[in-house]
């Protein structure tokens, strides 16, 4: 055996210790200060001594090298647990990178999990991999979906204008140096088309509404139209200088080209033959041409805040003056009644037909242009300062929000008017709800997005960058699990012992139960009154429901109920043994029933309600929390008071718990401390925040407390430390905070819609978007592998938290 001949090396080599044992240190003297030094982990000096201790007079030869043997092994695993280590740590950092700095959440994915792969004990690499993955997760009509999958064309140049044709299956870009437009084929492998001859930045190009025609203006004044496979339709000369704007009117049998020689000039869609040129005359440039689509209008925008309205035979209608700052767009509204105006004065203004102005729009920055909702409702305007203003045609400010950090360079409505799509400098495209709600981010670019929009059914984004690339965002649908069928607040959350089932209830009195693939299972129809919490007894048999009209017993199985007849009920809870339920009141009384309902003992006080009960792991023993800032013990066989405390100065007590070995207390009130006690009522410890303390709870080996508050702030105490471990700090209120089963993780969820996954040492592992309104619960599988979360806007989600999970939903075509 190799290893054998190796010690029968190492034991020739060991009369250079001679020196050694004539010093008089003895075999049973070295062999255990070898040992002391490998428990220690110095293997290479615990070799040592075994070496020395083979030259005493009485050794045990072959325990001598089974030792050596042992401290080999160790230091060759400690070599190789380094070096994964440094390769973890490596690929963690460039995913970290990717994800922030790149701003590349696939790539980020991917490094993460090879991370994790090689240690899945890593909570960095873990976590790193779930906000990469999150980051991309979003609503889009209710279900949520995984990172869009995306194709990249690279082009020579700058990609300054970008458009997808209305069926989706072409893709053209345009580019300014080397002026080229190529047409790209959508999910096919045939080649790209490049159309040539232009001298000049491609400045604009734009599909027909039936998608059989591209219409392109280039800055060295021509203009063309191809067939969507390439072909040359029409040369569009007429110009003498750059043209600024191309567009189709709404049946695509007219062109309009807008051109800072002063014209712009209408053309024949089909054939390419001029038809009229609309001279601006002293107002210079135009910088923009709108066709209307009920009515045959056309208007021109002018860099002297000018605007001409034409009619459809050429006459000038109206014209009016926006302010003395250069126009950058004009749009007619859905229904064709009204013009829109963006200028670099800071202002958008809206405008009747006539010309009378009618609302102004005021911004702090130049306005770079405005979309509109196809519905007709609302008007997106978006300035050079990252600001995007919604309002209606009322000129009504409805939101505002900061959308980029940098000049946003356009923006549009989905095609059902139910989101805006923004792009900007800062090389991103947003997605948000029409009252500025951040819903989905991509990031895969390193330079400004100069063209981005939707496709006509709305599943797809295109773009184009000044870092020569264009991409197809495909937003695939694959859901992570959502529990349908309750409405309205969620006011808790649990999950069966086996991790199989998820139960939660509504404020508005209902209840329901799935599997944890969303498969509903059972649902508690009549509405028992309001519902404020719930727990499950541990065979998962029944439900125990607090209600303001009683106790709610729910058959998980058949689904059977009744109601305890116990007024104002604030807690409710079954007993360890199963058999038992206990029921407390807001006026103060509580009382015990058997399983069958029956009503066993009633005792407690007449005043001080109680917010919250807890019973003993051993079944003998109720805690209870007042409103008035008591702590009580009960004794549940005489149904006495052992002792009660006023530690609270007179605040409502939130909750009260035991720690799991039934040894302590821990109770959280709105007097902005919670307070730990031991079984004879002396207080412990105080646990201090700045705002009401909400809940605290134990961890699984009763060493840390973990308390959470309005002040914004979880925090994570050893149970006898003055200060906190680790403060989790959050941008508001934070209803809920729970340790995982392992206790490794801490999941938070606020009013800000936002769960959050810590490690213990504090670090931000993940954010998870699962609200519009608050998080009001949370459950992890026992397994840990998910975690489930309730909010108040209805919504209920299964987030899984180990990559092993998600990977497999990941598109196979995200960059490594």
């Amino acid at each position: 055996m190799a290893w054998y001949r190796t010690i029968m090396i190492l034991l020739l080599l060991a009369g250079a210790f001679h020196m050694l044992t004539s010093q008089g240190l003895c075999y049973e003297q070295l062999k255990r200060e070898g040992e002391e030094l490998f428990q220690q982990k110095d293997y290479e000096a615990s070799i040592t001594k075994y070496l020395a201790a083979l030259n005493c007079d009485t050794v045990d030869q072959i325990e001598i090298a089974r030792l050596i043997r042992r401290a080999q092994q160790s230091r060759e695993a400690e070599l190789i647990r380094e070096r994964t280590t440094a390769e973890v740590n490596a690929l963690t950092a460039q995913a970290i990178l990717a994800n922030k700095q790149e701003r590349n959440p696939p790539k980020a994915c991917r490094l993460a999990y090879q991370a994790w792969g090689k240690d899945s004990t890593n909570l960095i690499a873990c976590g790193t991999f779930l906000d990469a993955y999150y980051s991309q997760s979003f609503s889009w009509g209710g279900p949520f979906y995984s990172v869009p999958m995306s194709t990249t064309y690279y082009q020579a140049g700058i990609l300054g204008t970008a458009d997808l044709s209305p069926d989706g299956k072409s893709f053209a870009v345009g580019s300014w140096d080397p002026p080229i437009i190529q047409l790209w084929p959508v999910d096919d492998e045939a080649e790209s088309t490049a159309l040539l001859g232009f001298t000049d930045i491609i400045w604009r190009l734009c599909f027909s509404p039936d998608g059989t025609l591209l219409a392109v203006a280039s800055l060295d004044g021509n203009a063309r139209i191809y067939g969507r496979d390439g072909t040359l339709k029409a040369r569009l000369f007429g110009h003498e200088s750059a043209i600024m704007d191309i567009a189709f009117s709404s049946d695509g049998k007219r062109v309009a080209t807008a051109s800072q020689d002063s014209t712009a000039i209408i053309w024949d869609g089909l054939t390419g033959e001029k038809l009229y040129t609309l001279s601006a005359g002293f107002h210079g440039a135009v910088n923009n041409v709108a066709f209307s689509k009920e009515e045959a209008l056309i208007a021109t925008a002018h860099e002297d805040g000018a605007v001409m309205v034409w009619d459809e035979e050429w006459e000038l209608k109206f014209e009016f003056q926006h302010g003395r700052a250069g126009l950058n767009s004009v749009q007619f509204s859905a229904h064709g009644q009204r013009v829109l105006t963006t200028s670099e004065d800071g202002e958008a203004k809206i405008w009747s037909l006539s010309g009378r102005h009618l609302h102004t729009i005021q911004h702090n920055a130049g306005v770079k242009g405005a979309a509109l909702a196809a519905d007709g409702s609302t008007i997106a305007t978006y300035s050079r300062d990252g600001i995007v203003k919604i309002s209606n045609w009322e000129g009504e400010l409805l939101h505002s929000f900061t959308a980029h950090d940098e000049i946003i360079n356009g923006a549009h409505f989905s095609p059902d008017s139910e989101h805006l799509l923004t792009f900007s400098s800062d090389g991103l495209i947003k997605v948000w709800d029409i009252e500025g709600r951040l819903i989905l981010t991509l990031g895969e670019f390193t330079g400004p997005v100069l063209a981005a929009g939707f496709s006509q059914d709305g599943n797809t984004i295109y773009a184009s960058s000044w870092d020569n690339s264009a991409k197809i965002f495909h937003l695939t649908h694959q859901p992570l699990t959502t529990f349908a069928g309750l409405e309205g607040n969620i006011r808790q959350v649990l999950v069966s012992p086996d991790g199989r089932q998820v139960l939660a209830i509504s404020l508005g009195g209902e209840a329901m139960k799935w599997d944890s693939n969303g498969k509903a299972l059972n649902k508690l129809s009549p509405k028992l009154g309001w519902f404020h919490d719930v727990v499950a007894n541990d065979d998962w048999s029944s439900a125990l429901i607090e209600s303001d009209s009683g106790a709610v017993v729910w058959g998980l199985e058949q689904g059977a109920w009744r109601v305890l007849p116990h007024a104002e009920v604030t807690a409710a809870r079954f007993f360890p043994d199963g058999k038992r339920m206990l029921t407390c009141a807001g006026s103060g009384g509580i009382k015990i029933w058997d399983s069958e309902g029956e009503l066993i003992m009633e005792f407690g006080p007449k005043k001080g309600g109680i917010m919250d009960a807890q019973i003993s792991p051993d079944g003998s023993l109720i805690v209870t929390g007042h409103d008035n800032g008591a702590v009580t013990l009960w004794s549940i066989e005489k149904g006495a008071i052992r002792w009660s405390r006023q530690y609270h100065s007179g605040e409502k007590v939130n909750a009260v718990r035991f720690s799991h070995d039934g040894k302590f207390i821990v109770s959280s009130s709105d007097e902005n401390r919670a307070f730990l006690w031991n079984l004879e009522g002396e207080p412990q410890n105080a646990y201090k925040h700045s705002g009401y303390v909400l809940s605290a709870a134990f961890a699984n080996d009763d060493n840390y407390i973990l308390t959470n508050s309005s002040d914004g702030m979880a925090k994570y105490w050893k149970r006898d430390a003055d200060e906190p471990s680790t403060v989790l700090q959050m941008p508001s209120t934070v209803n809920c905070a729970l340790f995982s089963e392992d206790n490794k993780l801490i999941a938070t969820g606020s009013n800000d819609g936002i769960v959050r996954l810590w490690a213990t040492n504090g670090r931000l592992l993940a954010s998870l978007p699962a609200s519009e309104r608050t998080i009001n619960a949370l459950a992890f599988s026992p397994n840990g592998d998910w975690l489930v979360s309730a909010g108040s806007d209805g919504r209920i989600h299964l987030w899984a938290l180990n990559p092993r999970e998600l990977v497999r939903r990941i598109p196979a075509s995200i960059p490594e």
